[in-house]
């Protein structure tokens, strides 16, 4: 994602990247908050695997393109 979205500067190629970004974090840090509250510890980001964090994007990339056609 961020190869994609960001400039080597490390900046967002543009708003919208930024939000995806911002949001797709937001809900990583939820599932790791779901999974401690489990009983799983010393959770980070690469403790989920790919086909989870790829579901995560999926469902970020929905909400953004629902939150763009309801603006519309």
């Amino acid at each position: 994602m961020k190869k994609t979205h960001q400039k080597l500067d490390g900046s967002y190629v543009d708003q919208r990247a930024r939000l995806v970004a911002d949001t797709y974090k937001k809900h990583i840090q939820e599932r790791l908050g779901q999974l401690e509250s489990a009983g799983e510890e010393n959770l980070r980001a690469e403790t989920l695997d790919n086909h989870e964090k790829n579901e995560i994007y999926i469902k970020v990339i929905i909400l953004n393109i629902r939150l763009v056609l309801h603006s519309l």
